[in-house]
Order: structure tokens, then sequence, then C-alpha cells
């Protein structure tokens, strides 16, 4: 079993921390870098970094226990954009405008 506690940052609890580093990674993978200085990135930016994870809505939980699934498996690129078009509650804007994001690529 894992403590989440272990893994807190300030400002966030373990919980949104690791919720925000595994989004984080989903969308590097992706190929879309969150770290950007669009005004679209910044969104994305606080939507990854500064939700936390009480704030969460039932959906939101259900697709991040999908996505952690689908990441310890070692998708491929096809796979992750898949499942971006899938979701209801994981995708920021800033991917869709991002013309280098494989997601444009399908």
């Amino acid at each position: 079993m894992i403590n989440p506690d272990q893994y807190a940052e300030d400002p966030q609890d373990g919980c949104s921390h690791l919720r925000s580093q595994m989004l984080w990674e989903y969308y590097s993978l992706l190929n879309h870098d969150l770290a950007g200085f669009d005004e679209s990135s910044r969104t994305a930016r606080e939507f990854v970094k500064e939700r936390s994870y009480a704030e969460l809505s039932e959906p939101e939980v259900h697709e991040l226990d999908q996505l952690a699934s689908l990441l310890a498996r070692d998708p491929r690129v096809e796979e992750l954009a898949a499942f971006y078009q899938r979701s209801a509650t994981l995708r920021p804007a800033s991917v869709e405008q991002d013309p280098y994001a494989f997601i444009l690529r399908q």
C-alpha cells in the first residue's frame, strides 16, 4: 500500500501531487509541453498543478485510474491519443491547439 503523504510537495498534498505528475507525463508523451509560455498552456498548467485531488469529481477520478492503468502498460502513442480522444475530463484545450501534439496526427 502506498502512503500518498510521502509524495506531498508544498502546496500540494500527496494525492494532488501524484495526479499532477501523472498528467504532466501523459501530456508530455502526447508531445505537448505544458511548460510553454502561451496563454492556453498556462490554463493547462493550472488544471494540472493547481487542482487538488479533493476537488475532483467521480468521473475525473475514474479517468485518472484508467490513465494510470494505461501508463503502467507502456502504451504506444496511438493508444495514448485514443485515450485522450475518449476522455471527458482530461482534455485541456492547449493540447488540441498544439500543432506538434500527437493527437493531431491521427
